[in-house]
């Protein structure tokens, strides 16, 4: 994470940057905005590094903005959109596809989920994966309907052949875990999968489209 946001910085020296960690490491975002605050900023754009706006973007990063505005009243704060839907996050998902060099028959998304996710959102992403990937494309969840082992399931009804892209920043513990469950439960069927996004720099462009959306607002 550290070297992507540097690599982002880099390419745009025009605005301040700190980086702020919602859960398990530090700085927190209060933290990170303070650092901004003090070198003499009047405007603090929040970027979320989340494909989804589900409860980090709808509670969380809003209850550390509200935290902070009550500490800065001066100061203008601002939160952009989430990554997921933007189409330069959708082509990296279908690079990877086509990076792996499947031969399947069929995609399935493989996303975390919870009850807030915006399945409406899921649909216009994998129906564009599809257009792109020549091929159907569905999507499931670890948390939330359709349930990823229950999806799989109904799949192989039609296919012995599945390719399945994780639609995760990076390659994590969750990927893994998921990855060797399916395939302990499900040995005769074909599994291939493909790498996550890997916070490809192609995910540049969606930050930027979302930052340009949220300064003409």
């Amino acid at each position: 994470m550290h070297s992507f946001v540097k690599a982002f910085e880099a390419q745009h020296p025009e605005f301040l940057h700190a980086l702020g960690f919602l859960e398990a490491a530090t700085p927190d975002p209060t933290a990170a905005g303070d650092s901004l605050i003090a070198q003499g900023v009047s405007e603090v754009i929040v970027v979320p590094l989340l494909l989804f706006s589900a409860m980090h973007a709808q509670e969380d990063i809003p209850q550390f903005m509200a935290t902070l505005q009550q500490k800065y009243p001066d100061i203008l704060f601002k939160q952009t959109a989430t990554l997921g839907a933007d189409p330069a996050t959708i082509q990296v998902a279908a690079n990877r596809a086509a990076d792996s060099q499947m031969e399947v028959e069929q995609f399935l998304l493989f996303v975390h989920g919870s009850k807030s996710y915006p399945t409406p959102e899921m649909t216009v992403i994998t129906q564009k994966l599809a257009e792109k990937l020549g091929k159907p494309v569905s999507y499931a969840f670890i948390y939330g309907e359709p349930q990823l082992i229950s999806k799989v399931e109904q799949l192989m009804r039609s296919t012995s052949q599945i390719g399945i892209i994780p639609y995760f920043l990076f390659d994590g513990i969750l990927v893994r875990k998921w990855q060797q469950e399916l395939n302990a439960r499900l040995p005769k069927l074909k599994i291939v999968w493909t790498h996550s996004l890997q916070l490809d720099e192609q995910l540049f462009t969606a930050i930027e489209n979302n930052l340009q959306e949220v300064m003409r607002s």
